[in-house]
């Protein structure tokens, strides 16, 4: 039984593919024409030998000081046909083959393939929410579903025709299967994958689509940029190169700035801090330099290879855009529709005789609703059980708790987590608070929002704010899942 890792090559990248296995030491063996297929192979004939890095630490156990060094072969099959490339990898050669692959073939492949009823795993990214990536495992084959907010970038699962792909098939950028055949029927396949992906889909897959607009990307990697000193951003702790899950604590690095390797930090893990350090150490000048900075990663196994300093970060701005594995994509609408969907199923309330004039803080507002029968919690710390104490609301009524914030929509996600941590806590006390020495039951979690917005919503999603929906649609989930009902009051600051 063989397994083909298979990537797809756009017609004008395969140049910079080619130059890029000379690079890496791939040196080009036989052509063959099989079926149609005009294929290539390329191998490692004699890959660079790698440190041994735990070798220092055992150096008082060894009877010499041998050269000890790891070797990894990899090499790659090409296969043209009618100005299509697809390129098989072999060992570490899908470390290469990322930044010039199609990056939507292995999931466009899925979704005409795959059974939507026998899924097995999955990868999403949750852009700015509670949650930034999962992988899912599922006991057993699973109808696939979607939560919102939640963009794919991995599938596992049982294809519809397992006598094409086998029994089972992942899907990434790549797309990755076990068949009994030799490499002589690999054509067969090949026109098989072709067929497929001409097909109507069977099902959708939510997913962001890559920026290809160089000005915009160049705008991008500048915010980005300005965001690491400024400490906005985290390392990413796992990508997906083709169907390969890669953690980052597998592995060792060392930062470097292009054409001064002397400068180059001390092997191990990699932090924000990290990177900060070796900015301000080597006079670097951000987002000038930003570019400059280079990473070489270190495993065990022998693998060593070099990436740029974006593929090691985790970022989303508010205007739909994110950073997946080095590369600037932007939500689609549909995905946008359905997070605005999802948002507007929370029960809305609006009362215009809340609404408050430009003077009015959030004490005063909160003091206001205190005359009118709602208990204050502002500025007191309570007990949640016998084990938290925290300022853990700010009003209750009637078997609601209330979280109040006054001020511009970007200010409102604080009020989301302050409400998701008293949500933790009150899991831990059978549903009650206690107030003044009183246990108060709770049914219902409220945010109540009072913006300073001219014009009224007519929706909560109506807010600009990407980041706050996206807050809000977790917050919605994790309300519910704990058996309460999620309820925002709305009202407005007028001038």
């Amino acid at each position: 039984m063989a397994t083909f890792n298979i990537y797809k090559i756009s017609e004008e990248n395969i140049q910079d593919l080619f130059k890029k296995f000379s690079k890496v030491g791939l040196k080009k063996q036989k052509n063959n024409n099989l079926g149609g297929y005009s294929m290539t192979f390329y191998i490692s004939k004699n890959p660079d030998p790698s440190e041994v890095w735990w070798l220092d630490l055992c150096e008082d156990f060894l009877e010499d000081q041998g050269d000890y060094k790891n070797k990894s072969q990899f090499g790659a099959l090409v296969a043209e046909k009618e100005d299509e490339y697809y390129v098989v990898s072999f060992g570490k050669t899908y470390f290469y083959l990322q930044q010039f692959c199609d990056p939507d073939f292995g999931l466009n492949f899925a979704e005409r393939i795959l059974d939507p009823e026998s899924i097995k795993m999955k990868n999403s990214k949750f852009y700015k929410s509670i949650k930034s990536k999962t992988i899912t495992s599922y006991i057993s084959e699973s109808i696939i579903t979607f939560d919102s907010g939640e963009s794919i970038g991995y599938l596992k699962g049982i294809p519809d025709d397992e006598e094409k792909y086998g029994s089972k098939v992942h899907c990434g950028t790549s797309a990755k299967f076990s068949l009994d055949i030799t490499l002589i029927e690999l054509p067969e396949v090949l026109d098989n994958i072709r067929k497929d992906l001409k097909k109507d889909p069977i099902f959708s897959i939510p997913r962001a689509q890559k920026i290809t607009e160089e000005r915009e990307i160049e705008e991008l990697d500048k915010k980005l940029a300005e965001k690491i000193m400024e400490a906005d951003i985290s390392m990413d702790e796992f990508s997906v190169l083709g169907v390969n899950f890669i953690f980052q604590s597998d592995y060792r690095y060392k930062l470097y700035k292009v054409y001064q390797e002397v400068n180059e930090s001390e092997a191990g893990d990699i932090s924000i801090k990290d990177l900060q350090d070796f900015v301000s150490s080597n006079d670097m000048e951000i987002p000038r330099d930003f570019s400059k900075i280079k990473v070489k990663v270190f495993k065990d196994t022998g693998n060593q290879f070099t990436k740029s300093i974006k593929e090691l970060l985790d970022y989303s701005d508010d205007e739909r855009n994110c950073l997946v594995d080095g590369r600037w994509y932007k939500f689609n609408e549909s995905y946008l529709d359905s997070l605005k969907s999802e948002v507007d199923k929370i029960d809305l309330e609006y009362g215009a005789e809340h609404d408050i004039s430009s003077g009015v803080g959030e004490d005063e507002f909160i003091e206001m609703l205190e005359n009118n029968d709602y208990l204050s919690t502002h500025t007191t710390v309570e007990q949640i059980g016998d084990r938290y104490s925290v300022e853990k609301m700010d009003l209750y009524k009637g078997e609601t708790i209330y979280f109040v914030k006054v001020g511009q929509t970007g200010k409102m996600n604080y009020v989301v987590d302050q409400s998701m941590n008293t949500l933790r806590l009150l899991q831990h006390n059978d549903n009650e608070i206690e107030i003044d020495g009183q246990k108060k039951q709770v049914k219902n979690i409220c945010l109540w929002i009072v913006l300073d917005k001219k014009k009224d919503l007519e929706n909560i999603s109506d807010t600009k704010s990407l980041i706050f929906l996206m807050k809000l649609v977790d917050w919605k989930k994790e309300v519910q899942n704990a058996g309460y009902k999620p309820i925002i009051k709305v009202n407005y600051r007028r001038n």
